[in-house]
């Protein structure tokens, strides 16, 4: 059986079984300060190379003495071109669909998948965490089930990528798409937040969110990705997904939450098993959970990992 891996607290163990939801975070606001930037200084490099080949190979119909008279050269006007198009880019994501990310583990190794991860317990330090495991077929049918029921969200599910640099990402297509537009956006000076930026957009935003740095692949982590529509598609569509906030370190996080008006118990059919994490209390712990379950009328094998690491 194939199984999927989310590690918590004992608040958000708590969270997920008694309200049966998720609160799923702001994708630039997880824990990896990268997330969402991994291709920028390589895509923003590239617009700008495409932007410095177009107006060389065009200088006797572009206005030439005007960039000079703005800029120190051309390359650095090529550079001011690449920064006005991908904040125009991000700030349309943002606008339009931000997007929130549920994570997820697989692990490969049977001694994971019995106490699982160490990198994780720790993240959770004297008080243990613990870990909630699922059966990842009936996982992903809840999760398509979600899908169907807002009309204003899309949701994805797909594993992440681990890179360290752009270098490590084929970024062709994004220049070729670039290479096509790069003529009227100069040319015209015209919108950026147009139809022709909005071809590397699509793309780009469907990317960013499954690249990761690779100093967390051990994690190998299957995200689910939540974008959230300004606009419904359907204006009359029932239960639309809510953006919300909470503290966090004195930061205001969005969230938004995953399986709230779910019609049918997705937790008590997908869940197999709650993996007590290593810690102090840790037969206590077990205990209490075990009590919790039975309270909320759920059946799961409630085990402790036995890796020795105390916090």
């Amino acid at each position: 059986m194939e199984l999927l891996f989310h590690y918590t607290t004992a608040s958000g163990l708590l969270g997920i079984i008694g309200e049966r939801n998720f609160r799923v975070t702001h994708f630039r606001f997880l824990n990896d300060l990268s997330e969402g930037s991994l291709l920028d200084s390589g895509l923003r490099q590239v617009y700008a190379e495409e932007v410095e080949r177009f107006v060389q190979a065009n200088r006797n119909r572009i206005d030439i003495a005007a960039i000079e008279g703005r800029f120190a050269s051309i390359s650095q006007f090529a550079q001011a071109e690449a920064e006005v198009a991908f904040t125009a880019i991000f700030g349309e994501h943002e606008r339009l669909a931000p997007s929130f990310v549920l994570s997820l583990c697989e692990h490969t190794s049977e001694r994971e998948r019995e106490n699982g991860l160490l990198s994780q317990w720790r993240g959770y330090g004297e008080n243990g965490g613990y870990c909630l495991v699922f059966n990842k077929q009936r996982f992903e049918d809840a999760i398509l089930a979600e899908k169907d029921l807002h009309k204003n969200c899309n949701i994805v599910i797909q594993k992440v990528r681990y890179i360290s640099t752009p270098e490590d990402s084929d970024l062709r297509p994004f220049r070729d798409i670039i290479r096509s537009i790069v003529p009227k956006l100069v040319d015209d000076q015209q919108d950026r937040l147009g139809d022709d930026l909005g071809k590397l957009y699509g793309p780009l935003i469907s990317i960013l969110p499954f690249l990761k740095n690779e100093g967390f692949s051990e994690e190998n982590e299957y995200r689910v990705l939540v974008s959230v529509f300004a606009r419904a598609k359907d204006p009359k569509a029932e239960k639309p997904v809510e953006i919300m906030f909470r503290e966090r370190a004195g930061i205001l996080v969005p969230y938004i939450h995953l399986f709230q008006n779910h019609p049918h118990d997705w937790l008590a059919n997908c869940i197999e098993r709650i993996i007590v994490g290593p810690g102090h209390d840790s037969d206590r712990r077990q205990r209490g959970v075990e009590r919790f379950l039975e309270q909320k009328g759920i059946k799961a094998t409630i085990t402790r990992s036995i890796i020795p690491f105390v916090g």
